[in-house]
């Protein structure tokens, strides 16, 4: 009986737990810097949140600016250092030549390359 009480608990608490769903992180970043060096991003954790969570590669930089978006990361997780943007967990990133899957990659902005490991899938965008 003292089991019991425990048991339910967890069988009527474990499914509302399991439908909460964590959001993502979403960036929408240029390249900036002369020469063009680093990434400048808006990010859906941030002030510009709904643009971040739906602005497109090619899109204009918001909240002001002609300048185009020039890539887009999403993932469980980011985060950046000197080496790049570091993602973790159900990465995307797009550009306007690829779109890459994977379960964790680094996007370096100086020079657009990606390392990325774990079911890595890339598609490339047609035009």
């Amino acid at each position: 009986m003292k089991l019991l009480v425990p048991a339910l608990a967890f069988f009527c608490v474990f499914p509302a737990v399991s439908q909460y769903k964590l959001e993502r992180e979403r960036q929408a970043c240029l390249i900036v810097g002369n020469p063009k060096k680093y990434l400048k991003c808006q990010s859906s954790q941030g002030a510009y949140r709904e643009y971040a969570r739906t602005a497109r590669v090619g899109d204009k930089w918001q909240p002001y600016g002609d300048d185009p978006i020039t890539v887009t990361l999403e993932a469980n997780g980011i985060q950046s250092d000197s080496e790049g943007s570091r993602l973790t967990g159900n990465v995307e990133i797009h550009t306007a030549k690829l779109v890459l899957s994977a379960d964790q990659a680094i996007y370096h902005a100086e020079t657009g390359e990606i390392d990325a490991s774990g079911n890595v899938h890339i598609t490339p965008v047609g035009k």
